[in-house]
């Protein structure tokens, strides 16, 4: 849900009755040993001293793969009561083949007492299929997360109450749902009234989105995706047909399959092909 989900999920965690312990990652954690040392500063308020001798284990060369055993085994050495560990943004460090390699060890095998709840932007390249099958894998994505008309107007209102409501039904429109396009609405219809008080710079919606489209949602996606999403943009809804005829790509529906995958605004209409 773009810039709103981790306030969705922050509400989420005040509710709640479970102990929550929280990472949320940036650049630096794209290392191994920053990333496993996080997620154990994270979760020791929860677990005491729950990692200790695999932060030891981190400290030393080579030896990642069994500090995360370690940290496995001294978690799953006692019974605890219910802890969701929450890892934010984790696309942050999702090119990483080690650092998944080792999440991915961490999942088939954590405690049942531990929660994971990762956030991402895209999704991550786990065994995700196989924890399907086995009914250990919850998802939410952005059909879940969108917002209803009546919700996004709720939203605008009280995020600009001055807003008319000419402006908070186009912003809702042109969001579609999309959480992120609201904020940024918002943000800029507050910058125009800063403007009409003290003319100076301020912010304009459509180069808010833009930018932010540009810089945090597209900076690193293959140019094979953007162009086909570029292309196929103008009619609200494609199948892979409609999208090679669009495209001239033979590989379009594939495309769209892996924009999905990454979060790039494209949704799966049930089982029948429609994007």
């Amino acid at each position: 849900a773009g810039t709103g989900k981790t306030s969705l999920v922050a509400g989420w965690a005040a509710s709640t009755s479970t102990p929550v312990a929280w990472l949320s990652l940036d650049e630096t954690d794209r290392d191994g040993v920053q990333f496993w040392s996080g997620v154990i500063a994270a979760l020791d308020p929860l677990a005491p001293g729950c990692g200790e001798r695999a932060l030891t284990m981190l400290r030393r060369p080579g030896t990642r793969a069994r500090a995360v055993d370690r940290l496995i085994t001294d978690l799953d050495a006692g019974e605890r009561p219910p802890v969701v560990l929450v890892v934010d943004d984790f696309h942050v460090v999702d090119h990483d083949e080690l650092v998944l390699e080792s999440v991915s060890r961490f999942v088939r095998n954590q405690p049942g007492w531990l929660r994971l709840l990762l956030i991402s932007r895209r999704e991550p390249t786990l065994p995700l299929e196989r924890m399907r099958s086995r009914g250990q894998l919850g998802e939410i994505r952005f059909g879940e997360l969108r917002f209803l008309p009546d919700e996004a107007a709720e939203l605008m209102t009280r995020l600009s109450p001055s807003l008319s409501a000419a402006g908070v039904e186009a912003a809702v429109q042109r969001a579609d749902g999309w959480a992120a396009s609201l904020q940024l609405a918002a943000l800029a219809a507050r910058s125009a009234r800063a403007r009409a008080a003290a003319p100076g710079p301020g912010y304009d919606d459509d180069v808010l989105v833009h930018d932010y489209v540009l810089h945090e949602v597209l900076a690193n996606e293959p140019s094979e995706i953007i162009e086909t999403l570029s292309a196929a943009a103008i009619v609200p809804r494609m199948n892979p047909s409609l999208a090679e005829a669009l495209t001239d790509r033979a590989d379009a529906g594939e495309l769209l399959r892996m924009a999905e995958a990454r979060g790039l605004f494209v949704s799966r209409r049930g089982v029948d092909g429609w994007f």
